[in-house]
């Protein structure tokens, strides 16, 4: 198997009031898991364990700013090739795989970027070609099914997040991993 680089966002955990607290996980009457949320002990002087350490940056794809001085090296180049393509498939029932070109290579910004701004061409694609509307439906949480060029199931752009990325520079394949 191909190497794979993994430049998913990352930041440095500052601590705020809410790390004073947690969730907690237990049994409820009915067997299920219940979570409630509970003081952190490990929370002191205003600091939690994790004060100071590397964690992933999410990046909400409708609401982001590349401007976040919290984004470590986000100005770096991370893609050195001046091609790599890209498959979007969720939440998609028709994916699509796009290529992107730069004769400089990709920084973590452009990469983002490219991301987001497909994302919101492919809404407004399917907003556009779609004869179901997307109220939601029921026994569904966010959104239903539409049957546009994309046929877009179950979330908005509002929901999608970038959690993981990664680069396989042999076949110029960007891997992404899109939660919500």
């Amino acid at each position: 198997m191909a190497d794979i680089y993994d430049f998913t966002p990352k930041c440095i955990h500052v601590c705020d009031s809410s790390c004073g607290k947690k969730f907690k996980f237990s049994k409820g009457l009915n067997g299920m898991m219940v979570g409630k949320i509970v003081k952190n002990k490990e929370y002191k002087n205003g600091k939690c364990n994790h004060h100071g350490k590397f964690e992933t940056y999410i990046v909400n794809v409708a609401n982001f700013n590349a401007g976040d001085e919290k984004i470590i090296g986000k100005n770096e180049i991370v893609i050195r090739d001046d091609w790599y393509q890209i498959t979007f498939d969720y939440p998609l029932n028709n994916p699509l795989t796009k290529r992107f070109e730069s004769k400089n290579g990709f920084t973590l910004v452009d990469v983002i970027n490219n991301i987001i701004d497909t994302y919101k061409q492919i809404y407004f694609e399917e907003e556009q070609t779609t004869k179901i509307s997307e109220v939601k439906q029921k026994f569904c949480l966010n959104r239903g099914t539409t049957n546009g060029k994309y046929g877009i199931r179950g979330h908005d752009i509002t929901d999608l997040v970038i959690e993981r990325l990664g680069y396989e520079p042999i076949i110029h394949q960007l891997h992404m991993f899109i939660g919500s």
